[in-house]
């Protein structure tokens, strides 16, 4: 099986070579070794399959622009990916996004655009639960939240009325000096 495989990129990369001498992009190389309509137009975008009898099997996909350029093929297949909106319901209080179902098909390679507007939710409860870790390496982080605390509360009642915080701790490793021993340091501590 590897060998199989090994096998096939030499023959690929001997591929792409001898086409870069010959003025050829890897689009047409991709097109060129598609046997059959469905191959075709799964390698690439660019791709598109001639489904005119006449024209010899091993040249029947190549680049769509090569196809229209010559005029030897009159039925071409080269599906266009599209983008459908299937509900779209105004926003409102009770509906934040829009539209809220859609249908997208691409070739690979192959890019839609859409639009989607937001309407943040007004009022939503939030509930934000801090949980911290008190190791020394982790003491500066924990001054920011102590002086930001104050003000996260504030902006988060701006946003809604129904704020919820906790904060929690934990020690990973309880030795020095992962720890502070402030407190063994402090003269008004003492020990029995």
């Amino acid at each position: 099986m590897w060998k199989k495989a090994l096998i096939s990129v030499y023959v690929l990369t001997l591929t792409s070579l001898l086409a870069s001498c010959q003025g050829q992009t890897n689009s047409d190389i991709v097109c060129a070794t598609q046997t059959s309509c469905g191959q075709c137009i799964s390698a690439s975008a660019e791709c598109a399959w001639c489904n005119d009898e006449e024209v010899v099997a091993d040249t029947r996909c190549r680049l769509a622009s090569s196809w229209s350029a010559d005029h030897q093929c009159k039925n071409v297949t080269n599906p266009k990916g599209y983008s459908a909106v299937l509900k779209n319901t105004s926003l409102s209080d009770n509906v934040q996004v829009s539209p809220q179902q859609f249908k997208i098909s691409l070739r690979p390679g192959e890019t839609v655009e859409f639009t989607a507007s937001v309407r943040p939710a007004a009022n939503v409860p939030i509930d934000l639960y801090y949980l911290m870790d008190l190791s020394k390496s982790m003491e500066d982080d924990l001054n920011n939240l102590k002086t930001l605390s104050k003000e996260l509360a504030e902006g988060l009642l701006q946003k809604t009325k129904d704020v919820n915080l906790g904060f929690g701790t934990f020690v990973d490793k309880t030795v020095l000096p992962y720890v502070s021993d402030a407190h063994l340091r402090d003269t008004k501590s003492y020990r029995r």
